[in-house]
Formats: C-alpha cells, structure tokens, sequence
C-alpha cells in the first residue's frame, strides 16, 4: 500500500515537473519572438516594379531556435500579394530591387531563427493602380520546440507606397504623428480647382470619387483663385478628419462652400460634410 501511495506520488511528481517544463517552453517561445527597429518608410511605384524597403528587425530572445515559416503583411490596396525578406544585414528602400543588395541575400523561408540571434525584415510592396498601397502591421508565423506553432502580429513597421499614375502631393503620413500631412495635398488640390479639369480633379478628390462628382465640387467651388487664403479646422479635434474653407479676403464673409477631407490608408480624400 505505501509503495502504491509512492509511486502514485512520484507520478503526480513527474506530471507537475513535465508540465512546468512545458509550460517554461510554450511562455518562453510564444514570448521570445520580438520585433524591433520599427519605422515608416514611404515610396511610389506600380503594380509591375513593387517599392522594396527594409523596416526593422526580428529577434529569437529564447534560448532554444524556433523557425519561422511565414510573414504575411497586413496589407491593402495592393496590385497582388506583398512579398517579405528575411535578411541577416540592415538595407535601406528604393523602388528598383538591382540597387539593394540585401534583396538578393534574402533568406528563404522555413528559417530557423537560432536563440539570441537577429534577422532584418523587407518587404516588396506593389500598389494598385492609382491607389496607395500600405500595411501598418504584419504577422508571423513560427514554430518552436515540440512542434509548438504560433502567430504573432507586430506593429511600428509601416509602409506606404503611391501608384507612379497619382499625382504628386497625394501620399501623406499619418496627421496625429506629422502636422505637414496636409500640406502636399492642399497644394494638389489648389492646382486641380485651378485646372478646373473634372477627370483630374476626381483623382485628387480619391475614394470613389467620379468626374460628375469632380464637376459639383468645382461647381461650389465657383470662383475659387489661386490667391484665395484657406482655413483648416480639425472636426472633433481629430487632425485625420479636416474642413477646408477657401476664402478671399475673410472667412466669415467671403467664403467658398468647406470641403472635407479624411485621411485614410496613408493619403486624403474629399468626403462628404
């Protein structure tokens, strides 16, 4: 009967040992894949030569290897799927890949990530036709010891590219971290009222935005001179969402109808009040 309780304890012994030894491997591996070095990286390009750029790095703090078998960024407005890199060198960006050396020294995929060790991660990013293509988050996934597997979604890692059909000025940064986001579009939009050319102006307008759509905008826009002040106000204090007042000599008195604009995946579109 004792030897049957100490066996039964020695059991019960081992199960608790087995079970924080695995509980050490699932917490350390799900938790030891971690991202650093994040940055926004903005570009142009078109759906056939994507924009390439390396936005940080990707560390095992474990100390056993896991592998990671894919990275899948979070894009959207994209011609196909985005590409990713796993390099062992930090690179910079550019829209041809000839000119980056760590393109071709990309490792493929499944790759084992040694504990302690670090990989820089890039990304091929090809926008849709006059759209802007961008991701602001990506996920991994990976597998440790014991075949345990896991995704992991990391942020801070931004990319935005503008199709090369977009005029100028279009792609902006995010208003609540840059308060010259405006500015690039406000000077596209002053050349397309003075062009006065719907299909031009629908583009700056973006959205789904049409030529009929364009031709009532500059319909209330009547009158409107490249001399004209503007006054910008945030709309509940939120810098991603602004109306636009064009005005001759005083706002309260000489003013153009507002237009409102939104910031949204990485540029502004005209929207309704």
């Amino acid at each position: 009967m004792r030897r049957t309780a100490r066996t039964v304890t020695a059991l019960v012994f081992l199960c608790i040992v087995v079970a924080g030894a695995l509980g050490i491997l699932y917490l350390g591996t799900s938790t030891g894949l971690t991202f650093g070095g994040g940055t926004t990286i903005t570009g142009a390009a078109d759906a056939k030569s994507p924009y390439y750029a390396q936005l940080g790095w990707l560390r095992n703090t474990s100390p056993w290897p896991v592998t990671i078998t894919k990275i899948q960024a979070n894009a959207s407005q994209v011609a196909r799927g985005t590409t990713s890199y796993i390099v062992p060198r930090p690179g910079g960006a550019a829209a041809d890949s000839k000119s980056l050396k760590w393109v071709k020294t990309a490792e493929p995929l499944p790759f084992q990530l040694d504990g302690g060790s670090l990989r820089y991660v890039g990304f091929a990013l090809a926008p849709a036709k006059g759209q802007v293509g961008s991701f602001g988050s990506f996920t991994v996934s990976f597998r440790g010891p014991l075949w345990m597997s896991f995704t992991k979604t990391f942020t801070g890692a931004d990319l935005a590219v503008a199709s090369s059909t977009l005029p100028v000025g279009l792609l902006a940064t995010d208003p609540t971290n840059d308060v010259t986001s405006l500015n690039g579009y406000v000077q596209s939009l002053r050349a397309a009222l003075s062009a006065a050319n719907p299909a031009a102006l629908a583009v700056v307008m973006g959205g789904k935005a049409t030529a009929t759509d364009a031709t009532a905008l500059l319909k209330a826009q009547t009158g409107y001179a490249t001399a004209y002040r503007l006054n910008p106000t945030n709309i509940a204090d939120n810098p991603r969402h602004v109306r636009l007042v064009f005005y001759k000599t005083d706002v309260t008195k000489d003013a153009l109808p507002p237009i409102v604009v939104t910031w949204s995946h990485y540029r502004w579109v005209v929207t309704p009040d």
